[in-house]
């Protein structure tokens, strides 16, 4: 990078019924790039997938929250 780039970090949530790593960090990934400026670019190695946390709506169905950050640069 170079010293006058802009770094910003962008976030993004997934809940999903399943506990699918694999599904939700394809669904984050999905959501970080639609939030990217035109001439933003995205550092996808320094992609950050958390969770899941599990919870119960109010019907008892069981989700599971997944957060996820990447670096970008302008």
């Amino acid at each position: 990078m170079t010293h006058n780039a802009v770094v910003r970090i962008v976030r993004a949530t997934a809940v999903m019924p399943s506990a699918d790593l694999y599904r939700a960090a394809g669904a984050l990934r999905a959501n970080l790039r639609g939030q990217l400026a035109a001439e933003e670019i995205a550092h996808w190695d320094s992609l950050e997938v958390t969770g899941p946390t599990k919870s119960t709506d109010l019907r008892g169905r069981t989700w599971f929250r997944f957060e996820a950050a990447v670096k970008t640069r302008i």
